[in-house]
């Protein structure tokens, strides 16, 4: 798979809450039932991938909790607080039923002095007018650092 050229962004620190489950790498039909447990109405969303152990994964739905009123989120049982850092922002154009398939692109992913740091969260960006009927609104935030720190 040919993916985009990602920007190089510092990101916030971010404190976020929703709901989670864990998942198999190969097995992540589940997410999508996931997703309709977060009600969420014009508001950014947040799907993050963490917590990695021998081919499974905690993949978290969630908002960020600084927007979110606990009247609008009552199914949210989890947070999730991720530190600023440096991240590789890939676009996503196409549907949601083929982010699998960057995911698995990514895996590894290294880019001149820049690389994936192992084992830390990533999250999926859903942008608040995100419609999962339509291709895009969608980026994947990597979290990256210099070739030489991972070495």
């Amino acid at each position: 798979m040919q993916l985009p050229t990602p920007r190089i962004v510092n990101g916030p620190a971010l404190s976020l809450v929703g709901v989670q489950a864990r998942f198999d790498v190969d097995k992540t039909s589940g997410i999508e039932t996931l997703w309709r447990s977060l009600p969420t109405v014009d508001q950014v969303t947040y799907g993050v991938s963490y917590d990695y152990d021998d081919g499974s994964f905690m993949y978290l739905c969630a908002t960020d909790a600084a927007e979110t009123k606990a009247s609008d989120n009552t199914a949210a049982n989890s947070t999730l607080s991720l530190p600023s850092a440096m991240y590789a922002v890939f676009a996503h154009e196409g549907s949601t039923r083929e982010i699998g398939l960057v995911w698995r692109a990514l895996r590894g992913w290294r880019d001149g002095n820049l690389a994936r740091v192992p084992g830390a969260p990533a999250f999926e960006k859903y942008s608040a007018t995100f419609d999962p009927t339509l291709r895009g609104g969608v980026e994947i935030w990597l979290p990256v650092q210099t070739a030489e720190t991972c070495a």
